[in-house]
């Protein structure tokens, strides 16, 4: 058996090569900043935490977008004004591809 790496607890069930893995998979999961924990109220709603408030820009009264993947528990939220912008790029990129495919016809 391999020894730990410095830091490392063992787990004898599962292998270093499985840890490493994970470790990885997390690392790549929360490549950001973790803001602590909030509470769904009885109307469904969360109380953004105020550093994260202040690093996106978010004021009261801006619009959020929200979206979930179908298969994973994940909850992001974005401002509308950069989705938006977002959209707008995303259907300029969709143009210039007709525009190139047609070419080749």
């Amino acid at each position: 058996m391999t020894p730990p790496l410095a830091g490392e607890f063992v787990l004898p069930h599962i292998s270093r090569r499985d840890l490493l893995m994970r470790r990885t998979v997390m690392t790549a999961f929360f490549k950001g900043k973790a803001y602590g924990s909030v509470t769904v109220g009885e109307r469904g709603q969360l109380v953004i935490p105020a550093e994260l408030r202040k690093t996106l820009g978010i004021k009261s009264g801006d619009q959020l977008m929200v979206f979930s993947h179908p298969d994973k528990k994940v909850i992001n939220l974005m401002p509308a004004k950069d989705f938006s912008a977002f959209l707008e790029k995303a259907s300029r990129f969709i143009e210039e591809l007709e525009k190139k495919a047609q070419r080749k016809r």
